[in-house]
């Protein structure tokens, strides 16, 4: 009886979710918003209903009202940007159990959006999302732990917190948990639980996951070789190459170079120094396609060739050091689900994720 009565309320939150502040505001408000205001959730909004109208339902006591005016004050949308309203709006809409609201108070103490940064304040917001399971909260909650931000430093928590996250299918967690088993952290070392968790990740297109996974594949177990460590895969580098390249197809610096490795070797793909030369050069490796020039590997005519000289000119300062230089760039670690997009950078893929970021519905109910 009680969960029938859930489900007709979430089916009621959610319809109430789906209409709220109209979108051409949001897309407006995003382009203008920096990129560390970009972590907290919005789940579309009223768009038949005024702001007036939402404020007059919130001061009533309506959360769902309370939580969107809270995305009005945090982002701009149809209001002056005002972090003490949204801070005010969001804890109303939290301490009736709205969890996106707890979550945005936590981010909003997280990074010191209008706040003062408060990393104990952070943790306790994230707690209280992530106790009603919101797995984004999760995740921020076990970083909390694993890097003692806000609490006292604790691997078993954080992992605890994690694996919750990662049991809802959070991409992000189950990445995490994988790091954490191939490198026993905290658990007990695994390359299966490694490869199982990584895997689970990269198939829902978590770049960091891919270049993992890849990783484990361009090791594995070498047959031949005595007391080898064992990686979970045999050495398979056609698979390899193959989660690299999804990883690098996303803009991942580490697997572009390793893809552009395998091109030169001829691992997992045929040889062909145009294409290595083309992912060296998207890390700003552009001392790769004139070595490949310089001994005939591939023409100077070549029109890709071209424009990796026109960009080769760039200040030697904005560049990365790759093969030549003996460093392998490593990418940023991944942030949730809800991750920061620079509109300016990305341009129109950008606004199209952002787009898809506020359309997105929630579907567990108010507390």
């Amino acid at each position: 009886m009680r969960d029938a009565k859930r489900k007709r309320y979430a089916a009621m939150h959610i319809q109430r979710r789906a209409s709220s502040i109209p979108i051409i505001w949001i897309i407006a408000a995003t382009l203008l918003l920096p990129a560390s205001a970009q972590e907290w959730k919005s789940v579309g909004g009223e768009t038949a209903k005024p702001l007036s109208a939402v404020r007059q339902a919130a001061e009533q006591g309506d959360g769902n009202a309370q939580f969107n005016m809270g995305l009005a004050y945090l982002s701009g949308i149809g209001a002056a940007r005002d972090y003490t309203e949204a801070d005010r709006w969001f804890r109303r809409a939290a301490e009736l159990g709205d969890s996106a609201a707890a979550f945005n108070l936590g981010v909003m103490y997280d990074k010191g959006l209008g706040v003062r940064q408060e990393p104990a304040e952070a943790a306790r917001w994230y707690r209280k999302a992530a106790e009603h399971g919101d797995s984004s909260a999760q995740v921020k909650l076990g970083e909390c732990y694993e890097q003692g931000r806000g609490v006292s430093m604790d691997n078993v928590e954080a992992i605890r917190w994690y694996r919750d996250a990662a049991a809802q299918g959070n991409a992000q967690a189950e990445f995490e948990m994988g790091e954490r088993y191939e490198g026993g952290r905290g658990v007990p070392q695994s390359s299966t639980e490694a490869i199982r968790w990584l895997r689970q990740a990269a198939i829902q297109g978590h770049a960091p996951a891919q270049y993992a996974l890849g990783g484990m594949y361009d090791r594995g177990i070498d047959p031949l070789a005595v007391g080898a460590r064992d990686f979970g895969v045999p050495r398979d580098y056609a698979e390899a190459a193959r989660w690299y390249r999804k990883a690098a197809e996303q803009g991942h610096p580490s697997a572009q170079f390793r893809l552009g490795l395998m091109y030169v070797n001829g691992q997992g793909v045929a040889r062909n120094y145009v294409e290595a030369a083309h992912w060296y050069s998207k890390v700003g490796d552009y001392g790769q396609p004139e070595f490949f020039i310089r001994n005939g590997k591939v023409s100077a005519d070549d029109r890709s060739v071209r424009e990796w000289k026109e960009k080769s000119t760039l200040p030697p300062g904005q560049r990365q050091k790759g093969l030549a230089g003996g460093a392998i760039p490593e990418a940023p670690r991944a942030t949730q689900p809800w991750m920061a997009i620079s509109v300016a950078a990305n341009g129109l893929l950008a606004t199209t994720l952002c787009v898809t970021l506020f359309l997105r519905r929630r579907t567990s109910p108010t507390h």
